[in-house]
């Protein structure tokens, strides 16, 4: 199975390479390639418009404000769950190509399995009973909650708390200093080279460039 699973993956690998390429510069690593980049934003893409359309359809002064995005309430109500049914197709693809460990990563496979399961229950109310319709509609705002929250951290994250993580989902590289920094382990992997090591280097060559300038500026002054 798990043999199937990583050819499957290989040849999506593969197909999306031939779309496109990651130019990697002096100084920087391949963090992730299209397909993982590609991936990454098609799950983002169907999270923000089953979230917006999910919240059109919350409570009637969200409602007017975010169903015209999608052409009026009727339409929000019938693009909602396709846009879930995506998101969790596209996640799929993703949990297959990363199997990851992070807290942020299950937290979106719990609340994914828990989207497709009660979405099911919700766009097909007319064949279950209505308690159970009932309760699905609980559990699925619960698991849109979490996923917000995990979203909006996610996010933050990636930004404010360690600059230079957006990149990587955008050009697919980052710089060394960046890799040591945050994944020494992952650094070492790719590299073959001590992390810390590589550190002391860089803050030796920059105290060494610091007193050169300084030295220039002192030989300016006379």
């Amino acid at each position: 199975m798990s043999t199937a699973i990583d050819k499957f993956d290989e040849g999506m690998r593969r197909r999306a390479d031939r779309v496109g390429m990651t130019t990697v510069h002096r100084g920087e690593l391949l963090r992730h390639p299209v397909y993982t980049r590609l991936l990454h934003w098609l799950v983002a893409i169907a999270f923000v418009l089953s979230l917006l359309s999910g919240f059109a359809l919350y409570s009637p002064w969200l409602f007017r404000f975010l169903t015209p995005i999608f052409g009026g309430g009727p339409m929000a109500r019938f693009l909602h769950p396709w846009f879930g049914l995506f998101f969790d197709i596209f996640f799929l693809f993703q949990f297959l190509n990363w199997c990851g460990q992070k807290l942020y990563f299950w937290s979106i496979v719990l609340s994914g399995v828990l989207f497709i399961v009660t979405g099911l229950l919700m766009w097909f109310d007319h064949v279950v009973p209505r308690w159970i319709v009932a309760v699905s509609y609980v559990v699925h705002d619960l698991a849109a909650l979490l996923m917000l929250a995990g979203f909006i951290i996610h996010i933050y994250e990636g930004t404010a708390a360690m600059p230079g993580t957006f990149r990587a989902m955008t050009n697919g590289t980052v710089t060394r200093k960046w890799a040591w920094t945050h994944h020494p382990a992952w650094y070492r992997d790719v590299t073959g080279r001590d992390p810390r090591e590589d550190y002391e280097r860089e803050k030796r060559g920059q105290a060494e460039r610091q007193r050169v300038i300084e030295e220039r500026e002192r030989e300016g002054e006379f």
